[in-house]
This record gives C-alpha cells, structure tokens and sequence, in this order.
C-alpha cells in the first residue's frame, strides 16, 4: 500500500492520500478520523488484540476485521451493493472510491504512520 501524509497549507488538518485501488482509506483517515488520537491508539489497541473479527462504525465509514482483512465501506455503500450497470463510468469509479480492503500489517502500517503524523 503507497501513501503519503501532508498537511493542509489553509487549515492546517491533516490529509492522507492512498493510492487505488485503496484510496477510500485516505479518504476515511482524512474525513473521519483525522486528529482523533485516541481514537488511533483505540484502534491500533484493538489491531493487536487476539479479536479475529471485530467493527468499528464510525459517522460515514464502517471499518471491518474479518479474519485478518481489513474492510472498509462508506455507509452509502451498506445500503446497496449492487454495481452500476455497464457504460456508468463515473459511478464505478465512486463505488471504487467508497470501498477499499488491506492485509492486517499493511492496514497496522498505515495507522501506525498516521499516528506518528497527527501527534508530531
């Protein structure tokens, strides 16, 4: 998984960006969890725990562990998991945008860098 962390020049908030096909994790770091550190020490608490299966809901994602895979969804994709019929190409590409999947140590990586860059 490639990533980068910056910060916004305007507001000063931290922004991830994650490359596809696991962009929505940026997304879901940037918009939801932000400079919620005790929200990433929860996290990070409950990735190293012997838990197999596990899920966070948070305001617009749901975060899933299923068996070592990280899953995550934007709400608006819970409701309806149906693709968009052929020739949508604009809305595929948001559903690709609303979902993403990651290994354990891949997503613990990534929480971890993230955690480094909201408390620095």
């Amino acid at each position: 998984m490639d990533y980068e962390f910056s910060t916004n020049v305007i507001d000063g908030t931290p922004v991830a960006k994650v490359d596809d096909p696991q962009s929505a994790f940026g997304t879901w770091l940037t918009s939801e969890v932000g400079l919620d550190i005790p929200r990433v020490k929860a996290l990070l608490k409950l990735l190293e725990s012997t838990a197999d299966s596990w899920q966070e809901e948070g305001r617009e994602w749901l975060l899933e562990c299923e068996s070592g895979d990280i899953q995550l969804a934007h709400h608006s994709m819970t409701c309806d998991d149906e693709m968009p019929l052929s020739g949508e190409n604009d809305l595929r590409d948001d559903h690709e945008n609303l979902s993403a999947e990651a290994g354990l140590e891949d997503f613990c990586a990534l929480l971890t860098s993230w955690f480094h860059h909201i408390s620095s």
